[in-house]
């Protein structure tokens, strides 16, 4: 069984500031209802963090539609990005990296960032 992380190892990773997890508010209808945060660290509040979840997760519906249209053209076109494991909201001061386990991570572009590195290590939080 592979290693499975919690929030507070995510903590430790020098470019990140905060972090947060979420849930379907009906299981299997995203879109239904907003959803629900579980656990946040580094964020200013938890108002903070469920609007920063709010915001992620709206982006991650869109992109996750986006990757089904590209799916349907892959036989065509091998370069589109496809599976999708992540995705990253570029900022001026601070980016937002998020998985499709309902994971955030706030980063610190100040710092050196391995996106693959940060996403590797989202992807392996466990649901709670």
């Amino acid at each position: 069984m592979s290693k499975q992380n919690s929030l507070q190892d995510l903590m430790k990773i020098d470019c990140v500031i905060a972090v947060c997890r979420w849930k379907e508010a009906i299981v299997g209808k995203a879109g239904a209802a907003a959803p629900v945060l579980q656990e946040q660290i580094g964020f200013e509040s938890d108002k903070h963090a469920h609007q920063v979840m709010l915001g992620v997760d709206a982006y991650g519906m869109s992109v996750r539609g986006i990757a089904h249209i590209n799916y349907e053209f892959l036989d065509e076109f091998r370069s589109n990005v496809s599976p999708l494991d992540g995705i990253y909201i570029h900022g001026y001061k601070y980016s937002t990296v998020a998985t499709w386990n309902k994971v955030a991570a706030m980063v610190d572009n100040s710092k050196s960032i391995d996106i693959q590195a940060v996403i590797r290590e989202l992807v392996l939080v466990g649901g709670g």
